[in-house]
């Protein structure tokens, strides 16, 4: 279990951007409401999830906090299954990094479309310059029908793999 006061050191975040995320991506907690005298703490997950949720809101700028819920209640099943989760990862992930597309659906209040590439292997060639990659792509959400603006990428297993190593700091 983590304070907030804890994940914004950690993380070198202030604790009110650290409380208002916690306000916004995690349920009530009951028993540290305000005035209780209570601490409200964090599993790794429930962490995991604020700062996975906060980097929608600062590095894909544009995301409203309830378009970054819906993303993260999205890719949550898909994220465990690749092991970008925890308490769901794998000692060994079977790829080099895997990125994720948002797309949102024109027309359509929180639809969105994600498009996540999982990179297997890379290689270079020296002699040619030329950079292969072997990778699967998932494709989540709607994506035949409809119109897609503003997509944005970012790689979530580097952004795991840091939050996993600094939590383990």
């Amino acid at each position: 279990m983590i304070a907030n006061k804890q994940f914004g050191e950690i993380f070198l975040l202030k604790i009110t951007k650290v409380r208002r995320w916690v306000r916004e991506f995690l349920p009530p907690d009951e028993k540290a409401k305000k005035r209780s005298g209570y601490t409200r703490e964090m599993s790794e997950a429930e962490a995991w999830e604020v700062f996975w949720g906060g980097h929608i809101l600062v590095e894909l700028d544009g995301y409203s906090i309830a378009e970054a819920k819906r993303i993260i209640s999205d890719l949550r099943d898909w994220m465990k299954s690749v092991g970008l989760y925890p308490g769901f990862s794998k000692s060994q992930r079977d790829s080099v990094s895997i990125s994720i597309e948002i797309s949102k659906q024109v027309g359509k209040e929180l639809s969105f479309s994600y498009i996540c590439k999982e990179i297997l292997e890379k290689g270079f060639d020296e002699e040619t310059k030329i950079v292969t990659e072997r990778y699967r792509h998932f494709i989540i959400g709607e994506t035949a029908s409809g119109r897609f603006y503003g997509t944005k990428r970012l790689n979530i297993s580097n952004h795991f793999d840091e939050f996993m190593y600094n939590m383990c700091k």
